[in-house]
């Protein structure tokens, strides 16, 4: 879990150069970049696609930062262009308490250029340390669309927002680094001053008994070299305490990561672990910024873990040249992740559509195709390897419940039967299982706009013709019961570790090689609308399995056939499992 916290670039200035005294005149920059301007090698250069409209580009500072810097003044705004023409004529710099809030201090700067462009303050900003926050920011025309939005330096949620015409948009989902954004800050500076930077768990559900691993950055803002300073840690007001030695000298400016583990040998089964780190000088005294030395995180212990797989659902068509960076995104993404990650091509304008499933998925993603959905979350995103395999490394690898799949082809039909389990209780849940049936291998006339290598290597299509005769995988087939599943596929009330069943009778979809089928269970989250988790088989019993499952009978629900000896929650023996209503066998709970 990442706390908001500014990466802030302290550039001293002093009437004696070189020199540095509490009484020097001092300049701050702050902001989340971490003074970089993104280029070919380093963050993300960009630019918002559509007609003219008026752009905002802001950072949000939250007032535990502030409070370090009481009685400077804000004198102006450093924002950084990423490339050499196609300007704008003019930039406004400003800074407000709310992010849509009037203009608290502004100032314009009309001679824009490659690199850092300074917008000086009609009048100061002074800082009171106590507000809730302040929004810096700039305001241009866009007369098209002008790749110069450079993301880079640290991931912030408070970090990349971006506005057009009035509308906000937060970009820290897709990790690209924050906005090339300082605030300029001049007074008197802390010159002894640690900052934990980012801190996060590695898991946020870890295994009771296991340790708890700890990743960050820390930074020196000042001048004043601290030599292995220490991190100390408090778990449950006490229950485990200690203190880790980072392995560095951190001269001015300097950065660096850490990891440490703390033991959850004391902590109760099923607990939340509520975790407090503390950034310390090595020689126990004080820090001149201490509200960025603090900071609270939480992870959940569990008896059993659930391992996320990455659902990316994407939109396509034959017609589409532009596709075909999707099709390798996928094919790619699947060579490496295997099992971990599962692409569905929903396809548009061709031979393969899916009505309902087109019909759901194309109002989603409303820049056109190539587009996709990553777990149904975090709105539209763009189906390349590198952005897919950027978000995959930033996904919390731990799911909150796990499903299991079998499916069998029953006198014509398809009979799909998941069975879902969680890791923790939920009263008044609303989870749903969605069936989607894809297949692989299909002949397809494809466009294809990389041939001739015309804009660089893309997966060898850049060595095939403009319309190309090729095979694809996973293309969705059919979606039962819909794209949004069924209210009530799982109960309202969930008890952690029982196995919920639920299954669906279909009828059979059109397809060319059944060995080339496989079917997808998703679990949704009905209120959000995410996909918690996603499995999939290529085992069809009856179709194309090497043998049957259970022969030709339709079976009971997960977890029982009729040989077992099953007792409801009294004790009692029953002869089958009561529709809706828990039962035990070997010890362990299970719902048909």
């Amino acid at each position: 879990m990442k706390r908001s916290i500014l990466t802030i670039l302290l550039v001293i200035v002093s009437t004696l150069a070189g020199a540095f005294s509490a009484s020097a005149q001092t300049k701050a920059l702050l902001g989340y970049c971490e003074g970089q301007i993104a280029d070919a090698t380093n963050g993300r250069v960009t630019g918002i696609s559509g007609d003219e409209a008026w752009l905002d580009l802001a950072i949000r500072l939250p007032q535990s930062m502030l409070s370090s810097y009481a009685g400077c003044n804000i004198t102006g705004i450093n924002f950084g262009l990423p490339q050499a023409d196609g300007y704008p004529e003019f930039a406004t710099g400003w800074v407000r308490t709310s992010q849509s809030g009037a203009n608290m201090v502004e100032g314009t700067n009309t001679a824009l250029k490659k690199g850092w462009n300074a917008v000086s303050a009609t009048k100061p900003y002074t800082i009171t340390g106590q507000e809730t926050e302040l929004w810096i920011g700039v305001t241009f025309r866009q007369a098209m669309k002008m790749n110069i939005i450079s993301f880079a330096g640290t991931d912030s949620p408070d970090g990349a927002w971006v506005g057009k015409n009035g509308k906000w948009t937060d970009y820290s989902s897709k990790h690209w680094g924050s906005l090339a954004l300082e605030a300029i800050i001049e007074g008197k500076v802390p010159t002894r001053n640690l900052t934990i930077v980012t801190a996060q768990p590695t898991q946020t559900l870890v295994e009771t008994g296991k340790p708890i691993v700890i990743t960050g950055t820390i930074k020196n803002q000042a001048p004043e070299t601290a030599t292995r300073p220490i991190i100390r840690y408090d778990v449950n007001d006490g229950a485990v305490t200690g203190a880790y030695e980072v392995p560095a000298t951190l001269a001015f400016r300097d950065v660096t990561d850490f990891s440490l583990s703390i033991p959850s040998d004391n902590l109760a089964p099923d607990a939340t672990a509520r975790i407090t780190l503390t950034l310390c000088w090595p020689d126990g005294g004080e820090d001149d910024g201490p509200e960025d030395n603090e900071v609270q995180l939480t992870v959940d212990m569990v008896r059993e873990l659930f391992y996320r797989t990455m659902l990316v659902e994407e939109g396509t068509g034959a017609w589409c040249g532009w596709c075909v960076y999707g099709i390798v995104g996928l094919r790619e993404m699947k060579a490496k992740y295997g099992d971990r990650f599962i692409g569905i091509a929903v396809h548009d304008g061709d031979q393969y559509v899916v009505g309902n499933y087109h019909n759901w998925l194309v109002p989603q993603l409303p820049s056109g195709f190539p587009g996709c959905l990553i777990n149904r979350s975090g709105g539209e995103q763009l189906p390349r390897f590198d952005e897919l395999n950027n978000f995959y490394a930033h996904m919390d690898p731990i799911a909150e419940a796990g499903i299991d799949l079998t499916v069998r082809y029953i006198d014509g039909k398809l009979v799909c039967e998941a069975e879902s389990r969680f890791f923790s209780n939920h009263t008044n849940s609303d989870y749903r299982v969605v069936f989607v049936v894809t297949e692989n291998q299909l002949p397809i006339h494809q466009k294809n706009y990389y041939a001739g290598n015309a804009r660089g290597p893309m997966g060898g299509f850049e060595n095939l013709p403009g319309d190309v005769n090729i095979e694809v995988d996973d293309i969705a087939r059919a979606i039962y019961p819909s794209p949004t599943g069924e209210k009530g596929s799982i109960p309202a009330k969930v008890e952690k570790g029982v196995g919920y069943g639920y299954r669906i009778t279909a009828t059979m979809p059109k397809y060319s090689k059944a060995e080339n089928l496989e079917v997808v269970a998703i679990l949704l989250n009905g209120k959000t609308g995410e996909a918690i988790q996603a499995t999939k088989t290529n085992k069809i019993y009856g179709l194309n399995a090497e043998e049957d499952l259970d022969g030709v009978a339709v079976p009971f629900a997960p977890g029982f056939t009729p040989d077992d000896v099953i007792y409801d929650l009294s004790g009692r023996r029953l002869a089958e499992p009561v529709p809706g209503q828990p039962f035990i066998k070997n010890g362990h709970k299970y719902v048909k």
